[in-house]
């Protein structure tokens, strides 16, 4: 039997896949498996904000994202996660982020650049950044949100390990992946996510009182 946790991941997976559609109260209710009556409250225990301020949210900050990282024009971003005119982008951009998406792509500095409180890290390496294209692989991931440091990675990896060695799925070809969703610099710090994630050969169920 599916948890909840489960169920609204498959919610958050379908929102996120969908931003350029007018999302349906009653599909997201269905993919919960909760009455339309019980979503709203549910969601938000779950979010820690309303349905209406995650799905805007998400739309601007993917447009922040859009923004930094690629080359795609600002009409097309705005249609892109949903908004009817770019107009109306610009305005809940700005209302966001206190700059338009224009002086935004210029220099792509917002309010939350100081995330990591004044603490600088320095490496005596150079990272060389790396693209791949890799096949689909079957995943068992444990979610941390909040400032991601070193307590937190620590404290979400031990979770995950210990629950993978209980039910026996660690292998000679387990691999571990950590994977960062959100910029610092775009999201706020409270919303920021890490997955630690281990390979798996097969679905694993998890009791309802997991996690």
């Amino acid at each position: 039997m599916e948890t909840y946790y489960q169920k609204f991941n498959d919610v958050l997976k379908h929102i996120h896949f969908h931003l350029d559609e007018k999302l349906d109260l009653n599909k997201l209710a269905s993919i919960a498996s909760v009455s339309k009556f019980h979503f709203h409250r549910l969601i938000k225990a779950y979010l820690g904000e309303s349905l209406g301020s995650y799905i805007n949210r998400i739309k601007v900050e993917t447009g922040a994202k859009l923004l930094k990282y690629s080359d795609t024009s600002i009409s097309e971003i705005a249609y892109k996660i949903g908004y009817d005119t770019p107009t109306s982008f610009n305005k809940s951009f700005k209302k966001k982020f206190g700059v338009t998406p224009t002086q935004f792509r210029k220099k792509p500095i917002t309010i939350f650049e100081k995330t990591s409180k004044g603490i600088t890290s320095k490496n005596n390496f150079d990272l060389i950044i790396e693209t791949k294209v890799i096949q689909s692989i079957l995943i068992l991931s444990n979610q941390s949100k909040g400032l991601i440091d070193i307590n937190n990675k620590t404290k979400i990896w031990e979770e995950l390990m210990t629950f993978a060695f209980k039910q026996q799925l660690l292998k000679p070809n387990t691999n571990l992946y950590g994977i960062t969703w959100d910029d610092p610099t775009i999201t706020a710090e409270q919303h920021i996510r890490y997955d630690a994630c281990i390979s798996i050969e097969q679905i694993v169920r998890l009791s309802k009182n997991y996690p």
